[in-house]
C-alpha cells in the first residue's frame, strides 16, 4: 500500500515537473509584450496594408497569422513587424506551449488545404520532403530567422505552389 502510494505521489511530481517545462514562460512573454508596447498596434487589416500587401502576401495568410500567433503566444501581433527574429526577438518556443508548432502549422494545412492537394500535386520526391517537413504539422515555424520568411513560406503554400524548404 505504501509502495504504491509512493509511486502515485513520485508519478505525480514529474507531472508537474513536465507541466511546467511544456508550459509557456508567461513571465518572459510580457516582457516581449512590453518591449513591443512602443510600437503602433495595427487591426489585421491595418497590419496587412502597412507591411504584408506590399510584398504579395495574401489577406487571408495575414489573417490567419494574426490569429494563431496571438493564441498561441500571447502576443500582440498587431505590433510585429517582419524584420522581428522568431527565436531571438519573438523567444517564440519558450513563450508558447510546448506543441504550439504542431498546432499552428495543422490548423493552418486545415483552412488552406482541406483536401491535401497542394501535397497531391506535387511531383513524387518534393511530395515526399514536403510530407516530412511541413504536411505533418511538424513544420517549425521558428526555423524561419524571421516573421517575413514565415510569412513568404506560408504565402507560398497557401498559393498552391510548391514552397522552399530551408535545410
Amino acid at each position: 500500500m505504501l509502495n504504491r502510494l509512493g509511486h502515485e505521489i513520485k508519478n505525480r511530481w514529474q507531472a508537474l515537473r513536465a507541466y511546467s517545462d511544456m508550459s509557456p514562460d508567461l513571465k518572459l512573454r510580457r516582457r516581449v509584450n512590453r518591449s513591443l508596447s512602443d510600437r503602433p498596434e495595427y487591426a489585421v487589416n491595418d497590419w496587412h496594408q502597412r507591411f504584408w500587401r506590399p510584398l504579395g502576401i495574401r489577406y487571408e495568410v495575414v489573417e490567419f497569422v494574426y490569429r494563431s500567433l496571438a493564441e498561441s503566444s500571447g502576443l500582440v501581433v498587431g505590433r510585429l513587424v517582419p524584420s522581428d527574429r522568431m527565436v531571438a526577438d519573438l523567444q517564440l518556443p519558450l513563450i508558447c506551449w510546448f506543441d504550439w508548432e504542431m498546432t499552428c502549422m495543422e490548423a493552418f494545412w486545415q483552412e488552406f488545404d482541406p483536401t491535401g492537394s497542394i501535397v497531391g500535386s506535387m511531383e513524387t520526391h518534393d511530395r515526399d520532403i514536403y510530407d516530412r517537413e511541413m504536411y505533418d504539422g511538424s513544420c517549425d515555424p521558428t526555423a524561419f530567422e524571421t516573421l517575413n520568411d514565415w510569412m513568404i513560406f506560408l504565402n507560398q503554400a497557401a498559393t498552391r505552389s510548391t514552397p522552399t524548404l530551408k535545410s
